[in-house]
């Protein structure tokens, strides 16, 4: 692919495989932002991914790193347990570390 190609993805792992919809999609953006690519993320409407669009304008607001992101998803996944049923809570998470 051309050098700064889009990345084109979505909701890969998160039907059947029943995936963190909200941590795929910011694993997925903090890989291509590594690559210096830009994303174009499809939710396919799925209401699981419901904010990510706020979460990003956001994080870019903020001027949010890539390191700085990673260690705050990581954060979460540390404060998560197998029991939890946490399908919206990241973008919480993300929107209480990030906003003023």
């Amino acid at each position: 692919p051309a050098h700064g190609a889009v990345v084109a993805t979505g909701n890969w792992g998160c039907g059947a495989f029943g995936g963190h919809i909200q941590l795929k999609s910011m694993l997925q953006w903090i890989a291509a932002s590594v690559c210096s690519r830009p994303v174009k993320y499809y939710t396919f409407q799925d209401p699981n991914c419901a904010g990510l669009e706020g979460i990003v304008s956001l994080l870019l607001k903020k001027n949010v790193t890539v390191g700085r992101l990673f260690a705050t998803v990581m954060e979460f996944a540390d404060q998560v347990e197998a029991k939890d049923s946490p399908k919206d809570q990241l973008f919480v998470h993300l929107r209480d570390t990030f906003e003023d």
